[in-house]
């Protein structure tokens, strides 16, 4: 993957991120599918109360919807007994109820794939012989009167997907069709659905890159939550280098997955394990100095002559220092800790400054990428700053990341000494 498709389909990730996070509020339902899908930008927590009233409900109160969101639910939490009754009550009744009324006129659930998706799940949670055959027979039909009807491609594939896992083998009506490719991204990522009799993983994967750098205007949320999740399983299975032959665009991408790469750092609330005198140990990144010891720990094995404080030409009376320094690429890695004091423009200007200090006459160093450690998680304002940051000569990348969620939002410690400089006076 080039670095231009990078960027790219990085933007297309935050586009549908945004529309997913600011959007999914439309109803419970598309609410609680994000959340299965996209937990980061729907949580759990966002959707609990939408769980509960579909769990408080009952009789011919609780909808198909709220069926539908307790069987989700059984996706994203261990259900207490309480929502499991509620689950199989609501599919009991459910299930007796007709997608065909009298004269002819399908139920709203005859076409609503995301509802009938989320039954099944809940079904398949229940471990109901019972329940399983039942609930069965009754999405079955629900397929069957959905024929002939004009049904959103997608959201007709999900129908399919929700009546064949029961039936794996059942033809699908459009589960085949182009424009469902994101759907079976998603359906066999999360291992619900056998589809590949019907279409090649690699054929899926394309197309659904394809319709993601489209930026198709009034795109459902639960198509956008589908294809932000498929979007995420792809690109995750892309190795972000060749270790054979490393280039500026791999270093680049290796830089735009420390994000990813910190969901798992230490920041613990209580002890990990029983052990006598075990303590909750959190890790901190307070300062410039503390990132530029993550960087060093991931790049050191990949780059043996990488150096770190290196100093480069005087100017004048000033000694630049560069954070770090890769001498094989003439590159350097300038670091940045973004304060919440600190604006987007002066966090350029310091970069700007720095630049035209190391890459000097007689330097040996062409090149240089910016990375800014946002402390203040000021997401909005990334893509700004790097394009401020790339419109700067010679700069050839520009990554922003943000503090991690799960880090507590406390000052950082201060040393009584000055810190984070690029230059000293002679």
């Amino acid at each position: 993957m080039t670095s231009t498709q990078s960027i790219l389909l990085t933007d297309a990730a935050k586009g549908l991120q945004a529309l997913v996070t600011t959007t999914a509020g439309r109803n419970p339902l598309e609410r609680v599918f994000s959340s299965w899908l996209v937990p980061d930008c729907v949580p759990l927590s966002a959707v609990q109360s939408d769980i509960d009233a579909a769990a408080s409900a009952s009789g011919a109160q609780r909808t198909y919807q709220e069926v539908a969101i307790l069987g989700y639910a059984t996706e994203l939490m261990t259900c207490d007994e309480g929502i499991l009754d509620a689950l199989r009550t609501g599919l009991d009744v459910l299930s007796g109820r007709e997608p065909v009324v009298a004269g002819g006129t399908p139920m709203g659930f005859v076409t609503d794939g995301v509802a009938l998706l989320g039954i099944a799940c809940g079904v398949r949670a229940l471990k109901d012989q019972l329940v399983t055959d039942k609930t069965h027979q009754w999405i079955d039909r629900c397929r069957s009167a959905s024929e002939g009807l004009a049904v959103v491609p997608f959201q007709r594939a999900l129908v399919d997907a929700a009546s064949g896992m029961f039936q794996p083998d059942h033809p699908g009506i459009l589960l085949d069709d182009p424009q469902c490719a994101a759907v079976r991204v998603m359906l066999r990522s999360k291992g619900l659905l056998d589809v590949e009799p019907l279409a090649s993983s690699e054929s899926d994967e394309i197309q659904l890159l394809t319709d993601v750098l489209r930026h198709d205007s009034d795109v459902p949320i639960p198509l956008s939550a589908i294809r932000l999740y498929g979007l995420r399983y792809v690109t995750s299975k892309v190795p972000t280098l060749d270790l054979n032959r490393l280039t500026i665009e791999d270093l680049g991408n290796v830089l735009r997955r420390v994000e990813a790469g910190m969901r798992f750092w230490t920041w613990e609330a209580a002890p990990r394990t029983k052990r006598k005198g075990a303590m909750a140990r959190q890790w901190h990144i307070d300062n410039e100095y503390h990132v530029q010891n993550l960087l060093w720990a991931i790049l050191a094995p990949l780059f043996p002559d990488l150096k770190d404080e290196e100093y480069t030409p005087k100017v004048g009376a000033l000694q630049p220092r560069a954070d770090i320094c890769i001498p094989s690429m003439q590159l350097i890695i300038e670091v940045k800790f973004w304060r919440s004091t600190t604006s987007s423009q002066d966090m350029i200007r310091e970069i700007a400054q720095d630049n035209s200090l190391y890459l000097v006459k007689g330097s040996r160093y062409k090149k240089l990428i910016a990375f800014v450690w946002d402390d203040a998680r000021r997401n909005h304002q990334h893509d700004v700053l790097v394009q401020g940051l790339l419109d700067l000569q010679d700069v050839v990348d520009a990554i922003v990341i943000s503090r991690p969620g799960n880090m507590a939002d406390t000052p950082p410690v201060e040393s009584d000494t000055t810190t984070e400089h690029s230059t000293s006076d002679e």
